[in-house]
């Protein structure tokens, strides 16, 4: 899947631009997806032979948001759970929150993949950026 490859880069190259608090560049560096994705075998695969700094990328599958615990990113893939129940859970938790929907990054996603004229793209959320 090209679009999963091409958003599996985005996310490692995303951990490359943020600075996380001390207690969280302890340990593997945490990618949760929230749901079934074609991302997590990329991330797998990537994670096999890319750190993030000193860390050691570790991938998450997450079948439910209660199963959810700490992770650096989170990145949302079942649509039918409601963006503010996630944003709930994680509030506080130094986590980046990626999403694939439209609306998604002005409801309060951090970043959000979007498409633009038939090419891979994604909005940004500063102020849900910075209060990460």
């Amino acid at each position: 899947d090209t679009g999963a490859k091409i958003k599996a880069v985005f996310i490692y190259n995303f951990s490359k631009y943020f600075d996380w608090p001390a207690n969280y560049k302890q340990g593997s560096f945490v990618v949760g997806i929230l749901g079934k994705s074609s991302l997590t075998p990329e991330l797998t695969t990537m994670s096999s032979s890319k750190t993030v700094g000193s860390q050691k990328i570790e991938v998450k599958e997450f079948e439910t948001l209660d199963a959810v615990n700490k992770c650096h990113i989170l990145f949302l893939a079942d649509n039918n759970i409601a963006l503010a129940k996630v944003i709930g859970k994680i509030k506080g938790n130094s986590t980046l929150l990626i999403t694939e929907k439209d609306g998604y990054a002005k409801q309060g996603a951090s970043i959000n993949f979007v498409y633009v004229n038939n090419k891979q793209k994604f909005e940004l959320n500063k102020t849900s950026c910075l209060e990460m």
